[in-house]
């Protein structure tokens, strides 16, 4: 049985630790906020971008650009992937980390491009040896767009060159429920969303000058919109993760400050007991 220096030691040492991780919760839930409203009001303007593209793939007979064309030989994809620069986030990591090992292994004998958003992800594929073409850290820093602009006019060139046949991206997707979902989504070629049958009627837009100078627009901003909103997708579900893993450390902290109570107060009633023993019995020898 520990003794009671020990016991008190070890209760100062859990109660500073606990203190530090409920700051970190904090701190965590305070990032949160700011990031979760960019994440959340990012949506509609996707959403809307994705109703124009129905609407012209709807209404325009014959739709070309190079950024639609597939390729008939498929050697090569590149996949963008967004990790976390820090730790103290639960399986934020290791969640996309493994979905994009397992989305590489299934494309079993074609070569893989990465591009690595966020330090966790950059270490672990370069000990894996993959080819990576372009690392960005400092997402935490509201350096979304720049980065995703970056990486838009990068997979752009790589694709329109023919160095790559396919784009993927990956990340974490927000879910307020705590739990987020690894999401994959193909960038390239582009694949323009369908209306669902029955779905709501289209507003009608008028095109000017031309369909197809309206797409030389329209896609490359279509494509940066989606890796922006999976960067904003992926900076809001890491605080939530890590604003969680905070608050399990500081219930955890609690639950042992509780139990080291209990045994200092057994040991500590203990001691009483034995020197009332001893007084007691030094009293009958006299």
């Amino acid at each position: 049985m520990p003794t009671k220096r020990e016991l008190e030691t070890r209760f100062e040492s859990i109660e500073k630790t606990k203190q530090i991780v409920r700051t970190m919760e904090l701190i965590a839930r305070n990032r949160l906020a700011k990031v979760r409203n960019k994440a959340l009001s990012g949506r509609p303007y996707a959403e809307k971008i994705d109703e124009i593209l129905q609407s012209v793939s709807e209404r325009a007979k014959e739709i070309y650009h190079p950024l639609l064309e597939r390729r008939d030989e498929f050697k090569k994809f590149c996949l963008i992937c967004f990790s976390s620069d820090r730790g103290l986030c639960g399986g934020f990591n290791n969640n996309v980390i493994e979905k994009a090992d397992r989305f590489i292994r299934s494309k079993k004998d074609k070569e893989v491009k990465i591009i690595a958003v966020g330090r966790k992800g950059i270490h672990y594929f370069r000990r894996k040896n993959y080819d990576i073409i372009n690392t960005y850290e400092g997402l935490e820093n509201n350096k979304e767009l720049s980065i995703s602009e970056d990486i838009k006019n990068k997979i752009i060139e790589l694709y329109q060159n023919e160095e790559i046949s396919q784009v993927y991206l990956i990340f974490n997707k927000f879910k307020q429920q705590f739990i987020g979902k690894v999401t994959i989504k193909k960038l390239l070629p582009l694949e323009i969303p369908q209306r669902a049958e029955g779905g709501k009627t289209l507003t009608e837009h008028i095109y000017e000058p031309s369909y197809s100078e309206v797409l030389d627009e329209l896609i490359p901003q279509y494509i940066m919109n989606q890796i922006y909103q999976g960067a904003l997708e992926s900076r809001a579900q890491e605080e939530m993760a890590r604003m969680l893993a905070m608050k399990q450390a500081t219930d955890s902290a609690d639950e042992m400050l509780e139990n080291l109570k209990l045994q200092y107060h057994k040991l500590r009633q203990a001691l009483i007991t034995k020197e009332i023993i001893e007084v007691v019995s030094g009293a009958e020898t006299r």
